[in-house]
């Protein structure tokens, strides 16, 4: 048991070099698992070249009546020692409960330490249950999950230390959502939610409130998503009140074989954990080309979008990134990107900061 949480943060970014071969034993003992593999090294950055490791794992699997499903990624980059690193382990199991009626289980952990002028670490963990029962036209799913982020005290050398126990939070959420004419290429449907935040030691920063989208999924054979609008209101603790209405968009084009493109759009509102308390609502978006260029050679596009309307301003960000990838026969391969990041925040002059990164990568 670790006496504080500033020294579970420190073990935590340690062991993210020992996360490799720690799963690859859980892997063996999984028989029936099928399994994707990819580690990577080189190096990124902007203005300065620094190394990094990764490693994404996928992996399915079946015990008795329970299809799994787990989903591991981890970044760590070095700069005179374990610089920015990141962590994500997602776990998902599904089982018809009764006939029609599906049970899902998911869990994730998370991890994220960002060092700048000083060092700022995190963890995140989340749990979920969602139930789905198929009726003669329609199904209907209720799911209820919350997730906590706590923060790591730490210290950097030169600065004192940072005590974070204020942005401590939980994150609950419960929805309902109900599709009609499941068996149709259109199916409508709406979706209502109650979500909250709570701040263990500041609980006057917390907010509640709903969130109701309404649109239509469909499926042909080339082309899938969903298209809606959502809306959501958001009543902040000290009175203020919030809204937002905006797209919300899952589009999925496969022009041809090896030719992909998606679209994502997306609203919301959120609130810095540190600094304001105020609310604001946000719109996003993010649009992505995947090519295959020769069987082994692959490129990738994506734009990434994210307007901000705070109180101070508007706040704007775009982060096109371009990435080529080849791979052998025998799994290793080369990759490598180049993109920007353009950020401009109302009645200050923009920036932009352009980042490259190449490296190798083994898939097994």
């Amino acid at each position: 048991m670790c006496q504080a949480f500033a020294e579970c943060g420190k073990i935590v970014s340690k062991r993210l070099l020992t996360v490799f071969p720690t799963l690859l034993l859980a892997i063996a003992f999984i028989g029936t698992a099928r399994s994707d593999i990819v580690m990577s090294t080189g190096f990124s950055g902007g203005e300065q070249m620094l190394p990094f490791a990764t490693m994404n794992l996928k992996e399915d699997w079946t015990t008795s009546t329970w299809d799994f499903s787990m989903l591991v990624n981890a970044r760590s980059q070095f700069d005179d020692g374990i610089g920015d690193a990141q962590a994500k382990a997602e776990w998902h199991g599904d089982t018809e409960v009764a006939p029609k009626t599906e049970l899902e289980l998911d869990i994730a952990y998370g991890f994220d330490r960002e060092r700048t002028e000083a060092v700022k670490q995190f963890h995140i963990f989340r749990g979920d249950v969602g139930l789905e029962h198929e009726f003669e036209n329609f199904r209907i799913k209720a799911d209820v999950g919350a997730a906590t982020r706590r923060f790591a005290n730490t210290t950097q050398k030169g600065y004192s230390s940072l005590d974070r126990s204020g942005e401590n939070l939980v994150d609950s959420e419960s929805a309902v959502r109900v599709t009609l004419f499941q068996e149709a290429v259109f199916q409508p449907f709406v979706e209502a939610a109650f979500v909250e935040r709570d701040y263990f030691d500041s609980p006057d920063r917390g907010f509640a409130g709903p969130e109701l989208i309404g649109g239509v999924t469909f499926a042909y054979p080339e082309f899938t998503g969903d298209f809606a609008v959502i809306f959501a209101s958001r009543d902040v603790y000290v009175g203020k009140n919030v809204n937002v209405v905006g797209p919300y968009v899952d589009l999925k084009w496969l022009v041809r074989s090896g030719s992909e493109i998606s679209l994502g759009l997306g609203a919301g509102i959120e609130q810095d954990t540190s600094g304001l308390a105020d609310l604001y609502p946000y719109y996003s978006g993010r649009f992505e080309v995947l090519q295959d260029v020769t069987p082994d050679l692959k490129m990738s596009f994506v734009l990434n979008a994210v307007v901000e309307k705070r109180i101070t301003g508007l706040e704007t960000e775009l982060s096109p990134t371009v990435t080529l990838t080849w791979t052998g026969d025998n799994g290793l391969g080369v990759f490598g990107s180049a993109g920007l990041t353009y950020a401009k925040i109302e009645s200050l002059e923009a920036t932009s900061e352009p980042n490259f990164e190449i490296g190798l990568q083994w898939a097994f």
